[in-house]
């Protein structure tokens, strides 16, 4: 969350200036939906998403568009992690 804010916060004021923009944040699937057993990482993309949605509206006046990406899973080692030993199975 962060880093998109960082992100946003140091494009986004030059982008009103000039009149024209458009940024695109990565969220994920995870940030549209339920996401059992991945709470954290699901809240975090909930924020991306709320973040560029709303934006969405506030920036159109200015000429800059927002978009937020949000793939479905793809194979990497946080889906190859075991549940925290004191998290029922």
């Amino acid at each position: 969350v962060k880093g998109v804010l960082n992100g946003v916060l140091a494009a986004y004021p030059l982008m009103i200036q000039q009149g024209f923009g458009h940024i695109v944040n990565t969220a994920s699937l995870a940030g549209l939906g339920p996401a059992p057993l991945l709470a954290p990482y699901a809240m975090t993309k909930h924020a991306v998403v709320g973040l560029s949605t709303r934006l969405r509206i506030e920036a159109e006046k200015y000429g800059v568009q927002v978009n937020v990406l949000c793939p479905a899973a793809i194979e990497t080692p946080l889906l190859d992690s075991e549940n925290p030993s004191d998290l029922p199975n």
